[in-house]
């Protein structure tokens, strides 16, 4: 599976919130519903960054929401779409440098610091910028 990771655009808003809604499947024993909704990920963009791996069709099969605060970054909603879970894809979105720098691109917050990442995978896939998860 060949993957493109890249900076959401406002029109990704209804597949990101597809992508988080199918991955948090597994909350359903104690949340009801989904976990978030395409105007809420529209709000997110606004002011904050999400990066998208995109399949060779396009498709959003990964996303994870980037924000700042003062200059601390950090990161959450990581998701895998369930057909690509178990591929190696959340550890690569995750990767420090990765974060880092679609942070530093969050409107109105230039400087952060990188979130901590023990995952030596993580950490060994920071300047992918195209990659191929098997």
């Amino acid at each position: 599976m060949n993957l493109d990771i890249v900076p959401a655009e406002a029109c990704d808003a209804v597949a990101i919130a597809r992508v988080v809604n199918a991955a948090y499947r597994v909350e359903d024993f104690f949340k009801v519903g989904d976990r978030t909704d395409a105007r809420e990920v529209a709000e997110f963009l606004l002011h904050e960054t999400f990066l998208v791996a995109r399949d060779e069709d396009d498709a959003i099969v990964g996303a994870v929401r980037v924000s700042t605060d003062g200059e601390r970054g950090h990161f959450g909603m990581l998701s895998v779409d369930p057909s690509a879970q178990g591929t190696g894809l959340a550890p690569v979105m995750s990767s420090s440098k990765r974060v880092t720098s679609a942070a530093s691109r969050t409107p109105g917050r230039p400087r952060i610091n990188p979130p901590n990442s023990s995952n030596a995978r993580a950490a060994s896939l920071d300047s992918v910028t195209t990659t191929s998860v098997s």
